[in-house]
């Protein structure tokens, strides 16, 4: 929506707009750039948090195989 509302305040050229046009276009244009960079933000917060979770689930991965190991390895064979 904000970009077709900039694409129509773009179809004129800058001398046949008004004071009061340029600045609409200019808070269009500041709307879009806030959006980007919350979308920026949210992709970041979640790339961490996958890359987080993805540590996590190796580090239960590793404290699994290493409890399966060492018992294992402490199980006495008496023959």
């Amino acid at each position: 929506m904000l970009e077709l509302e900039l694409r129509k305040h773009m179809e004129l050229s800058d001398s046949e707009k008004t004071a009061e046009q340029r600045a609409e276009e200019e808070r269009i244009l500041q709307q879009i750039i806030e959006v980007v960079d919350m979308r920026d933000s949210l992709v970041a917060f979640l790339d961490e948090q996958r890359l987080k979770s993805m540590s996590e689930e190796q580090e239960a991965f590793t404290l699994k195989e290493a409890k399966r190991h060492s018992r294992a390895g402490a199980q006495v064979h008496w023959e």
